[in-house]
């Protein structure tokens, strides 16, 4: 029997892309051409040697999503393999958009179960790689938003891949037709006030009439505009090198200014596309930069982007992430085991002679853990700054009191009044295992 296109195709992919072994993860919609991509899978698994499993996402905003889950329960029961099915409640502001929110969530909800190596697979055809293209345009992107959709990119700890990128919708419904699947149709898909189902129904579909071969033209478009990129940055990644800093995540700015003000927006926009934080449009990335830039010496700019953080300390850019918050419940250590801290971080009192915190002087009485927010001072501000540690890290730095007395911050100072002061005396070192 003939093998079908979309099979000859993903048989190709998983050839050449897979390792033996490896897991692949599909996100299974329910939808048609997520279950032609499931189905082509699973008859693919006696050939090839992979792991198949697949994650259904509820985004609760259907009334019939709960059939929609066990749909996919009962097919994935059916294929014999497991279905992990993720429950989603979040809520849209005003001007946001609906569809871009849901997007947002949903891959935010995927990022948590695609472990090392993992392939978290979605059913994106040809005709999604024009539409996406198209909504690009409209919105005015430059080259890296009309390279459209990434064949395959990293995502969490492992890769997101689009292995029917290549295939048209035709040839997807043809498959589904052939064997018989049963899909669910989504309702939302026909709603012309989201913006790609109007640029599907109202622009492409006419768009055929004129040229059969549209999306596959689009398509193409959008592969040249991701070469161009590709060769683009490795052009930068030259200039960027020098611009990094020698703490990781930081930029350096008085480097970056010596390139012209085209060239630090791309340099900066690559710099954030490899931490993975969500990039600015061109006129925010103008408004960010203008405020890490011209910051008087002791402020602190703060910029959220997504779930990161921008911040500028002295003349670097740090990148943090949004969900880190200041330290602040005190502890009692009594130095004879390491200390696992709310943070999840562990210290240890470590024996040196003739160095360190006297041993006698402490007469074995407990360390009190505490965190700046607790105890600010003048002085712990100098010791901070002599440091250049930025004002964001202090919070999270552990302080060691012996009663009400500063012996130690850290592993960046200790008391000189509580130091041993013979060479044979044996003294304590704070130290982060």
């Amino acid at each position: 029997m003939k093998m079908h296109s979309v099979s000859k195709n993903l048989s190709a992919w998983v050839a050449t892309h897979l390792l033996p072994k490896q897991k692949l993860i599909v996100a299974y919609s329910g939808g048609r051409d997520s279950h032609v991509l499931l189905d082509a899978l699973v008859r693919l698994k006696a050939e090839y040697d992979f792991q198949l499993t697949a994650i259904h996402v509820n985004h609760g905003l259907q009334k019939d999503a709960p059939q929609w889950a066990a749909h996919c329960q009962k097919w994935c029961d059916t294929y014999d393999i497991s279905l992990k099915v993720i429950n989603l409640s979040f809520n849209v502001k005003k001007g946001e958009s609906l569809e871009e929110q849901a997007r947002l969530n949903r891959y935010q909800a995927l990022e948590a179960h695609v472990l090392e190596n993992d392939l978290l697979l979605t059913a994106h055809s040809q005709d999604d790689q024009a539409e996406t293209f198209l909504l690009q345009l409209m919105r005015g992107s430059g080259i890296k938003g009309l390279a459209s959709i990434a064949p395959l990119k990293r995502f969490s700890k492992g890769y997101l891949a689009r292995p029917l990128l290549n295939v048209c919708r035709g040839d997807i419904a043809d498959y589904a037709s052939e064997h018989k699947l049963c899909w669910i149709e989504d309702p939302s898909n026909q709603n012309l006030s989201l913006r790609r189902n109007f640029v599907r129904h109202q622009i492409l579909y006419p768009l055929e009439k004129l040229h059969q071969n549209v999306s596959v033209c689009i398509s193409r478009s959008a592969k040249h505009c991701a070469h161009a990129l590709s060769l683009l940055e490795d052009y930068l990644e030259q200039d960027l090198v020098p611009c990094l800093g020698d703490v990781p995540h930081t930029l350096n700015i008085t480097v970056l200014k010596q390139h012209s003000p085209i060239k630090q927006a791309y340099l900066f926009r690559l710099w954030l596309s490899k931490h993975q934080v969500a990039l600015p449009n061109e006129r925010k990335c103008e408004d960010m930069l203008k405020q890490l830039f011209c910051a008087a010496p002791d402020a602190s700019p703060q910029i959220t982007l997504g779930t990161h953080q921008l911040r500028r300390y002295q003349q670097f850019i740090y990148i943090l992430s949004s969900g880190s918050l200041p330290i602040t419940k005190a502890t009692s250590w009594d130095l004879q085991a390491p200390i696992k801290l709310a943070d999840g971080a562990k210290w240890q009192a470590k024996v040196k002679k003739g160095r360190g915190l006297s041993k006698c002087k402490l007469h074995n009485q407990s360390v009190s853990v505490e965190y700046r927010e607790l105890r600010p001072s003048k002085k712990l501000k100098k010791i901070f700054q002599s440091h250049q540690i930025p004002p964001w890290e202090r919070q999270s730095i552990p302080l060691f009191y012996v009663g009400s007395a500063l012996v130690g911050v850290g592993s960046l100072y200790l008391c000189k009044a509580w130091q041993v002061e013979k060479p044979e005396e044996e003294g304590i070192f704070f130290e982060k295992i």
